[in-house]
């Protein structure tokens, strides 16, 4: 992917592309997926809802910086641009099962 073929700077490229599949994430899950996820019997040491906006936070971060290298390293980065794409989009689909289709087993078997 020669730099004339990417329309923005590669960073910028990148974090459309986080905030798209945060959107996306966002409405697989359905409406109020936190009331969800306080419904379910949990152990004492389970993540209180802010720290898992803290973990999906740092996960698009994460993403976020894995797609910008990517997308500066070409060619050579393609194939591990897709494998990053794959993560984001199955961790919208996992929250579809998990909050809007409430299948905890087809969730963890994903």
């Amino acid at each position: 992917m020669p730099s004339s073929y990417l329309p923005f700077s590669p960073w910028l490229l990148a974090l459309m592309l986080a905030a798209f599949c945060a959107a996306l994430e966002a409405w697989l899950s359905g409406p109020k997926p936190f009331r969800f996820l306080a419904s379910l019997k949990q152990p004492r040491w389970a993540l209180p809802i802010w720290g898992w906006m803290i973990v999906g936070g740092a996960f698009y971060v994460i993403m976020t910086y894995g797609a910008a290298a990517m997308l500066q390293a070409r060619e050579q980065g393609l194939v591990a641009l897709v494998m990053i794409i794959a993560v984001m989009v199955t961790d919208g689909v996992w929250n579809y099962l998990l909050f809007r289709y409430r299948r905890l087993d087809w969730a963890y078997c994903w």
